[in-house]
């Protein structure tokens, strides 16, 4: 096997996507170079709230159904009211401690059925109630561009890992400004 690192430098969801469909690559080749850039950056940005590498590896070895968009591409939910089923909600808190739904929400369904395999769960604020991120349970979540910068917004884990070019794309959304900043 050949470094896909280059080309989690140069190619988007779609790319990586395309790639898998026309068996240039398989999902747990992306997966396990998605992994090693992942490990490589972690602790130093502090982005993940909880890896899932056994799950993401089962799922990257079953079939895949190649007409879905991201069928295969890696991905991480943020830790904030998206439960995924099996792994930890904190919300960035210590007051959750280790809950585990048994169910995903809307989104994560929605993304499964776009093909996309869940590596973890991204940092956050502590019920995303500040625009840094920030919590007691994580601490703080660095900027891969200025590691003296911590991420911004409730969705900063998962803006750093995109930065960082772990992912391609990661869950984020914007209540209160958390993309923005």
């Amino acid at each position: 096997m050949h470094s896909l690192q280059p080309l989690l430098d140069t190619q988007d969801g779609h790319g990586l996507a395309t790639l898998l469909r026309q068996k240039e690559i398989t999902a747990s080749e992306l997966l396990e170079a998605v992994i090693d850039r992942l490990d490589t950056v972690e602790p130093d940005l502090n982005a993940v709230s909880e890896r899932l590498y056994d799950q993401a590896r089962a799922a990257a070895k079953a079939p895949l159904d190649l007409s879905a968009p991201f069928a295969g591409v890696p991905t991480l939910v943020k830790d904030l009211f998206t439960p995924l089923a099996g792994a930890r909600m904190t919300n960035g808190s210590l007051a959750l401690g280790e809950a585990r739904p048994d169910f995903d929400c809307e989104l994560v369904t929605r993304l499964r059925q776009a093909g996309c395999l869940f590596v973890g769960t991204t940092t956050s604020p502590e019920f995303g109630t500040s625009y840094s991120t920030e919590s007691r349970r994580f601490g703080a979540t660095a900027n891969p561009w200025n590691r003296a910068h911590s991420a911004g917004g409730s969705s900063g884990g998962a803006a750093a890992l995109v930065a960082a070019r772990v992912v391609p794309f990661a869950h984020g959304n914007d209540g209160g400004g958390s993309l923005r900043v």
